[in-house]
């Protein structure tokens, strides 16, 4: 028998974007790059901790070499930093989450030169809670 934890915390839309693992859903990848519920595994963290800022440096290198020197081009830089910034937040939030802590956690980020260092450990070399937390089941 295996056990089912019920996380107060959890989307009530959350089953339209669970993956049964029997095909591709990109609800799911939506999911997996959007969404702030759930548990992500260090792997996860730690690939898009990677391919963000590289697709980011190249959003702001087109945008560079495209430039006008007007409002759009505020625009054309807004929306990948924005994106990325989002991304970044969210696999950090789940991150936290996967450790059985709150998100509430991101704010030891503020304290100068302690915080990132703290954070790149705590979110890039720590295992997870093994088993179910409050936050829901293992990632595997």
């Amino acid at each position: 028998m295996r056990f089912e934890y019920a996380n107060p915390y959890r989307s009530p839309n959350s089953d339209l974007l669970a993956n049964d693992g029997g095909s591709f859903d990109s609800r799911h990848l939506l999911f997996t790059v959007f969404g702030f519920n759930g548990r992500i595994p260090r792997r996860v963290w730690w690939i898009a901790m990677l391919l963000v800022p590289v697709v980011l440096a190249a959003a702001v290198q087109v945008a560079l070499l495209t430039s006008q020197g007007d409002l759009a081009d505020f625009l054309i830089l807004a929306v990948p930093v924005t994106l990325a910034f989002w991304i970044a937040l969210s696999v950090h939030v789940r991150r936290f989450h996967d450790r059985g802590k709150s998100a509430w956690w991101l704010l030891v980020g503020f304290i100068p030169a302690i915080g990132p260092l703290w954070l790149f450990i705590e979110l890039g070399f720590c295992r997870g809670t093994m088993g179910a937390n409050r936050y829901g089941l293992e990632p595997s």
